[in-house]
């Protein structure tokens, strides 16, 4: 509707939404119904063909080229834009980040070299995030229930899910002051002093609960606490500032754009101290005052964080990409399926599989069961394509 009617900034939008959408389907599936999806009412095609995800990546990359050139590019108002408020300027930022997400993702498959270095070198046409105040948060309102944090009302952000004990012992080793954010105290330490326990993964029902960490405070849930937990100090995160920066890091470190180790040190460092003054901006001042006594500037680490080994950018090439990947990963918490899709891409941090696993960790998801009985044909060539609708089977870029 909006490209019959010359609306280029709504048909923009349209683009990089759709991009994004699609962008985690394929991530999670592999190959996927794509340019004849959703075109039952308007184009009569029921059973869309799948295509493999090399396709569906070229396509993606294509759209989001055109949604840049449509942004900006008509002179109508975006009203109803709950994500940016009609700034047409956000939305490229928005569509160029993701364009390099898609990038770096397919690498091993593609060189993204001369895509990249299009985008770098040409900031006018290209912009990016410049800081947490301009990327793709979901800002929850605290006015009716469907517009609040998910996890505000709900169990898992209580006590039923716990933190990893990998993602905590990370952060203790580093001193990181991210620890109370991102993990509650356990239950069983809150009358002092506070413990942060993390759980092994895969490990099924816990016969202790009260002596892991739920999600941090931010995600906090009424059933953990009912007066200082917020429907809207958490955003559902998009695409961040950080992550942007961290691409071009590793982009830099790989010699995929310019500046080599020196220029990715730089972008590494920014991706690094955005993280900690976003989430600092996110604690409400409640906090402070409370037996959490946790205020923004405890989320600000001196700078001999920077300086410790386990952070300073420095080492072999292999240690400094170790380190993009680890920070990166840290950014990533409660980002959609994208910590899970750098761990594939990348294979750090190691995660071991759980006794109660199958004795491995996914490399995708299975297909859902109806596409077998209402889209048979078209599933049985994708599954020829992957080789088996199987969890241990690799979507193309996770080479």
């Amino acid at each position: 509707i909006a490209g019959e009617s010359g609306q280029n900034n709504y048909k923009g939008i349209a683009l990089v939404l759709r991009s994004w959408m699609f962008q985690c389907l394929t991530d999670i599936y592999g190959p996927i119904p794509f340019r004849e999806a959703a075109s039952a009412k308007i184009e009569g095609i029921d059973k869309p063909k799948y295509e493999q995800q090399e396709a569906v990546y070229a396509g993606l990359l294509a759209d989001l080229e055109e949604a840049n050139g449509l942004l900006g590019s008509s002179e109508e108002t975006v009203i109803g834009d709950i994500l940016f408020n009609g700034q047409t300027d956000r939305w490229k930022k928005f569509a160029d980040g993701l364009m390099l997400r898609l990038l770096l993702r397919e690498s091993k498959r593609v060189d993204p070299s001369s895509q990249m270095q299009n985008i770098v070198n040409n900031p006018s046409k290209y912009p990016l995030f410049t800081s947490h105040a301009d990327q793709a948060a979901l800002q929850y309102l605290g006015d009716r229930l469907e517009n609040e944090s998910p996890f505000y009302r709900s169990g898992n952000g209580g006590v039923n899910t716990k933190v990893t004990k990998q993602l905590v012992d990370y952060f203790k080793s580093l001193n990181d002051p991210r620890l109370p954010v991102y993990a509650l105290p356990t239950p069983a330490s809150l009358n002092g002093p506070f413990q942060y326990n993390g759980a092994l993964n895969g490990v099924g029902i816990l016969p202790d609960p009260e002596n892991y960490s739920p999600s941090g405070m931010l995600w906090m849930s009424t059933v953990y606490n009912t007066t200082l937990t917020s429907a809207t100090a958490a955003q559902a995160i998009i695409l961040s500032y950080s992550e942007v920066q961290f691409i071009l890091a590793e982009a830099a470190e790989k010699g995929y754009i310019a500046g080599g180790s020196a220029a990715a040190g730089d972008y590494y460092l920014k991706g690094v101290k955005d993280q900690f003054s976003y989430y600092s901006s996110r604690i409400p001042d409640t906090y402070a005052g409370s037996f959490l006594h946790l205020s923004a500037a405890d989320v600000i680490p001196p700078d001999s964080y920077y300086t410790q080994s386990g952070v300073t950018y420095s080492g072999t090439q292999q240690q400094k990409l170790e380190k993009i990947w680890l920070q990166k990963w840290f950014s990533l918490y409660l980002v959609g399926y994208e910590a899970w899709s750098e761990w594939r891409r990348t294979g750090f941090p190691a995660i071991v599989a759980g006794p109660m696993s199958p004795g491995y960790v996914p490399r995708r998801c299975l297909y859902p069961a109806d596409e077998m009985r209402i889209n048979e044909a078209n599933y049985n060539e994708a599954v020829q394509w992957l080789g088996a609708d199987d969890l241990k089977s690799h979507v193309w870029w996770d080479k």
